[in-house]
């Protein structure tokens, strides 16, 4: 049985990390909203703002209203399946973007992305739905992204590139201008990427070397 009051829910899944980061955004920019955050049915609620999987088709039924989610965790395949379950229970995509972030007038934002503190989304660039801008990552212009992109802190990724789908882009790693990265890549951290990439590529250019160091004289 529904509730009498309408009310406005947003839905996050996971219960740490970037979760955490996007419920204190959402505090901010929807304050109208009550947030969830969502976690694994082996998991254990820690507190009423969280609640299971299995629980999650209970607490829509009986909150009539607008119901709202977002996936924020960098598995393609974790975020392609909370994503279809979600919207499989009517909710609807939302986007949050912090307020200290920059998101050129000419950019494209697509519904269910996450725009963190200091990300920079240059102009005409366009991040399709679904997709997550971490701390102080940027977006050049006119650069292209698939669904369920996630670029970790500190990235940066140039102007005119072509991103596919479901590709992660590891912590302060560096792609130039006018390449193209096919769907399911992942970029390590760290990583120039100074080439187009292939489909289903690993992409690192981390050489760890280790030297002794001379002895300090006693």
């Amino acid at each position: 049985m529904r509730g009498a009051s309408a009310m406005k829910t947003l839905c996050i899944f996971g219960k740490a990390s970037t979760a955490i980061e996007i419920a204190e955004t959402a505090a901010l920019v929807v304050p109208d909203f009550d947030v969830y955050l969502v976690i694994r049915n082996e998991e254990k609620p820690e507190n009423d703002k969280m609640i299971c999987d299995k629980d999650l088709p209970v607490l829509v039924d009986n909150r009539e209203g607008e119901h709202r989610f977002i996936v924020p965790f960098a598995d393609g395949d974790g975020r392609m399946s909370c994503t279809s379950f979600a919207l499989g229970l009517g909710l609807v995509p939302m986007t949050i973007i912090h307020p200290t972030s920059i998101v050129s007038p000419s950019a494209t934002v697509g519904e269910g992305c996450y725009i963190a503190p200091g990300a920079i989304i240059s102009s005409n660039a366009t991040l399709a739905p679904h997709s997550i801008l971490n701390l102080n990552a940027t977006f050049g212009h006119d650069a292209v992204a698939g669904e369920h992109l996630v670029v970790n802190p500190g990235a940066a990724i140039s102007g005119n590139v072509l991103i596919g789908q479901r590709v992660l882009v590891g912590a302060n790693s560096f792609i130039a201008a006018g390449l193209s990265i096919g769907d399911d890549c992942r970029i390590d951290a760290l990583t120039y990427v100074g080439r187009d990439l292939e489909p289903n590529q690993l992409c690192t250019s981390r050489q760890m070397k280790v030297f002794a160091r001379p002895k300090r004289d006693e």
